[in-house]
């Protein structure tokens, strides 16, 4: 599984942050440029633009994952952090 990174095209430095991090943990990731919402987008919504921006991105992503012929999907934001060996548990009322 490649992990899909959103990331703003203007925000450079958000995604050298993400590599410089990715690096030397051995997971694999490519990067998706952000969906930047404008008119009719945003007609209905109620929030903000970069929060429309973030839905648009995740959706998009969802999309092309049932359309394509991978088994799993990873996405990650620009600002996620990995450790290389995580081994704890999750709650029992986890939820993503």
């Amino acid at each position: 599984m490649i992990f899909h990174v959103i990331n703003l095209a203007h925000r450079g430095d958000r995604w050298q942050s993400f590599v410089d991090h990715a690096g030397d943990k051995g997971i694999p990731y490519v990067r998706f440029d952000a969906i930047v919402p404008s008119g009719a987008d945003l007609e209905a919504w109620k929030h903000s633009k970069g929060l429309k921006g973030c839905n648009l991105s995740h959706k998009t992503l969802w999309e092309q994952f049932l359309e394509s012929d991978e088994e799993l999907l990873g996405v990650l934001e620009d600002d996620a952090r990995m450790v290389k060996q995580w081994r704890g548990e999750l709650p029992d009322d986890f939820d993503i």
